[in-house]
């Protein structure tokens, strides 16, 4: 989620900006309403940097003793350091944002419609004349801003492993609604057109690592807007779909010694059925199974994640899970594509 300022900030819009959205606090609206042309935050600000406004109208930036940290320039000052940004405050100038130090320099020019926090990407979503484009920190453009839309590669954790390893994903949307991935230089990883959404996988490994290489290689992708439609897999390194199918749920195992995907699709009698497809494409287990794992996790109102985590577990100790067949018979289920029928799974 991202924290965004745009042209305007109506008292409304700070209290959302700043997590009060949920509160009808009365302090905190009468705070809002006495700071219009005063020192914003009040004597309780404590003894951080604190915007203040002078009598013109013109904000700035001032340290406990009052010095100017950022001159009075502005029309609005937003010290970041609420949200980890220490050292940085975003800056408005006739409807337009840019980023300043505590120093008075310029990291990024006033000249966006928008300049928004997305912690997942660790930069700020820019925005202007309708493009979007991602700067980070220290102003240097991660994403030219010739996009419609731009989005993190995957969630918090996925984009912390990426950045650890100085690999940079991101997922960019054109004016056709057709989503694609980018690298930090702009270079297209995955087709022009033919997906309308995309992300990483969030991995499921039981208690082992996933390589990062891997988590970076292989994305899900939707084929179109429409509430059932295909889902494929590509694979990034090698430029190719390694799965395409009519599925409900897909999930990315590792167990280990190999990596796949679990798949549940709808079957002609309108039950969901699962299987596993290897990395490379290759059908491990059918998708004829009505649970795996176990019936207490099926049965769980967390299966979608219960019943990965159990299967990837397992087979990192070599053990098989158990399965309920279409045809109403367990079996064990061996990473290595075997399965026996068995009476004793639970």
């Amino acid at each position: 989620m991202a924290l965004g300022l745009t042209d305007s900030a109506t008292g409304a819009e700070w209290m959302r900006i700043f997590g009060f959205d949920g509160l009808s606090h009365d302090a905190i609206q009468e705070a809002l309403q006495e700071n219009t042309d005063t020192r914003l935050g009040g004597d309780d600000a404590g003894p951080g940097p604190r915007e203040w406004r002078r009598e013109d109208g013109r904000c700035g930036l001032v340290d406990a003793q009052e010095r100017w940290m950022i001159a009075p320039a502005f029309d609005n000052v937003v010290d970041l350091a609420d949200i980890g940004l220490m050292g940085l405050a975003l800056v408005q100038l006739r409807r337009r944002w840019g980023l300043k130090t505590h120093g008075d320099e310029w990291v990024v020019p006033v000249e966006w419609r928008e300049l928004a926090w997305y912690p997942e990407c660790h930069a700020f979503i820019a925005e202007r004349k309708g493009r979007q484009g991602l700067i980070d920190c220290r102003g240097r453009m991660l994403v030219e801003p010739i996009y419609a839309e731009v989005t993190a590669f995957g969630n918090d954790k996925v984009m912390k492993a990426l950045r650890a390893q100085s690999i940079e994903r991101f997922v960019v949307k054109n004016d056709a609604g057709s989503a694609m991935v980018i690298d930090g230089d702009g270079h297209l990883l995955t087709p022009s057109d033919g997906y309308t959404d995309i992300a990483a996988f969030d991995w499921f490994a039981g208690e082992g690592p996933v390589p990062v290489a891997t988590v970076a290689r292989y994305v899900r992708a939707v084929l179109s807007d429409e509430e059932n439609a295909a889902v494929a897999i590509f694979d990034i390194d090698k430029q190719v779909e390694v799965v395409r199918g009519d599925y409900i749920w897909t999930y990315a195992l590792c167990w280990g010694s190999g990596y796949g995907w679990f798949v549940v699709e709808q079957g002609e009698d309108g039950n969901y059925q699962a299987g596993v497809i290897d990395a490379n494409g290759k059908v491990i287990h059918p998708p004829c199974y009505w649970w795996m794992g176990s019936f207490a996790s099926f049965s769980s109102d967390e299966a979608d994640h219960l019943i990965p985590y159990e299967m990837t577990a397992c087979w990192r100790r070599g053990e098989p899970v158990s399965a309920m067949h279409k045809d109403g018979q367990l079996r064990w289920l061996y990473a290595d594509g075997r399965s026996e029928h068995c009476t004793n799974a639970t």
